[in-house]
């Protein structure tokens, strides 16, 4: 267990003084957090195994040493010499504590792998009055081992792990707070998460740094990351490229992989507009989405503008969003506003297909148009769109016209649309005909049009209503007002079901 204590002792020359000791750590620290041989080693397990595994879990290992201590250290099977020798290789501080009228470690005894202990201080355990001091030292020598910033990340990941979030949270700060880059590190990957630490990716961006610049490799990364996506700091992929590279070269495969991307932006000098197109359109095919966007906007400034379409259509794709820091460190806002600015560039040099009208429409209506004059341009695109026979355009267009925020409401206007839209198999649409034709809205009322729409469209309630003879339509409402308030209720059940 992380933060535990070893102790090492024989049996035949100091296990009263070791039961002693582990009786008052235990009484301390708990059971589970001092070893002692024979009383903390399960039945029918190995040995040697069990031991190597405690020690390592270890923050300091008592070296019990009496009088009978050295005679067998240099036997290859001798257990003593096993746990000094797995304590120091893996770099756990080893305290001697002198007992029988012992004061130093006896060096001529010493096989070779333990000559480090020669150079130990140590702490004397006296029998006489002087035992509750010298088991002060003890505990002064304890505490200081068990608040070593290795300590306290081993023991704040054990109780991350557990789910002791606030444990580890402290714990990581302990360490942090005595500039241990792992501390650092794992302190801001609470902040990062939220867990164990309030979120706030400005501290994450901070204690990533730190640990960054501690050569801690995960951090490294992990700043990058920050740096790619903007947040906690401003954007700067230059910062992003320098830290992913830092963590490559430490062995991190992932920041490798992520270098690829960078690696692709990177161009020869001289090439023109449409060779910097065909980069970009390969670093797009590859998943590539910064390298693809930097490349294309070089290829629209070195005038070939067909790029800036291809942007629009990178900024306004759901579907790279995820994995994608161009998405990720853009609002959704702000993506579809870059999104418009592209396809206006596209559109001035006369290079946007009409299919792309509707893409700059989107783009401004899920960018927000945010004056009359943005507003006007989307329900102009929308329309161009329309005329080029995009399904989606006549959709919206029929919605615009129902909703009345963009556009004067017209239902008739609407159902134009609608039926130009339903004609061409769009769902929604023939929802809508359904509705305008039952209650009479826009469109003369007509039962056989509702319920012909009303089967295409999967609406077997309203089909069957318009179908009976009594035709007790759902609402009270009639005409206009009837419509609208069925359609509002039609919305209601979708977002419910989502």
């Amino acid at each position: 267990m992380p933060g535990s204590i070893f102790i090492s002792y024989r049996r035949d020359d100091s296990a009263y003084a070791a039961a002693m000791v582990h009786l008052h750590l235990s009484q301390r620290l708990g059971k589970d957090r001092v070893f002692l041989d024979e009383r903390s080693i399960p039945g029918g397990v190995n040995f040697v195994e069990h031991i190597t595994r405690s020690i390592a879990d270890c923050a300091l290992v008592l070296a019990m040493i009496g009088p009978g201590w050295g005679g067998r250290l240099r036997n290859d099977g001798d257990y003593v010499r096993l746990e000094l020798a797995t304590a120091l290789r893996l770099g756990i501080p080893v305290l001697p504590v002198f007992v029988g009228g012992m004061d130093r470690v006896p060096a001529e005894q010493l096989p070779p792998e333990l000559a480090p202990l020669v150079h130990q201080n140590g702490i004397r355990l006296r029998a006489d009055q002087g035992l509750a001091e010298d088991l002060r030292r003890v505990d002064d020598a304890v505490e200081h081992a068990r608040n070593a910033p290795a300590v306290l990340v081993a023991q704040g990941v054990e109780a991350y792990v557990a789910g002791r979030l606030d444990e580890a949270g402290a714990l990581f700060r302990n360490a942090a707070n005595q500039g241990d880059p792992w501390g650092q590190f794992n302190l801001g990957v609470c902040h990062a998460t939220g867990n164990g630490a309030p979120q706030n990716f400005g501290t994450a961006f901070q204690l990533y740094r730190s640990a960054a610049n501690g050569g801690c490799m995960p951090a490294q990364r992990a700043l990058a990351e920050l740096y790619d996506q903007g947040l906690g700091t401003d954007r700067d992929v230059k910062e992003a490229e320098r830290w992913y590279r830092a963590a490559a070269a430490q062995g991190d495969t992932a920041a490798a992989a992520v270098l690829e991307r960078f690696d692709a932006a990177h161009v020869p000098e001289g090439l023109d507009g449409e060779a910097l197109f065909k980069r970009g359109e390969q670093a797009l095919e590859q998943g590539y989405y910064d390298a693809a966007l930097s490349l294309l906007e070089q290829a629209g400034t070195a005038g070939y503008p067909a790029a800036y379409a291809v942007m629009g259509l990178i900024y306004t794709n759901p579907r790279l969003q995820v994995g994608s820091a161009a998405h990720q460190w853009l609002a959704r806002r702000d993506r579809y506003q870059k999104a418009a600015a592209c396809f206006r560039l596209a559109s001035r040099h006369g290079v946007l297909p009409e299919e792309g009208y509707l893409h700059l429409a989107y783009a401004l209506d899920f960018g927000r148009a945010a004056n009359e004059g943005e507003r006007n341009e989307m329900v102009d695109a929308y329309r161009r769109a329309a005329n080029a026979g995009a399904v989606g355009a006549l959709q919206r267009l029929g919605e615009l016209y129902l909703e009345g925020d963009i556009v004067r409401r017209d239902l008739s206007e609407a159902a134009r649309w609608f039926q130009a839209a339903g004609e061409r198999g769009d769902s929604r649409s023939r929802e809508m005909l359904a509705v305008l034709y039952a209650y009479g809205a826009g469109v003369p009322q007509d039962f056989g049009e509702a319920e012909r729409w009303a089967v295409l469209a999967g609406m077997e309630e309203l089909a069957s209503v318009v179908r009976s003879p009594f035709r007790r339509l759902p609402l009270k409402k009639t005409g206009p007002a009837g419509a609208l308030e069925y359609i509002a209720e039609l919305n209601r059940r979708r977002r419910a079901d989502l």
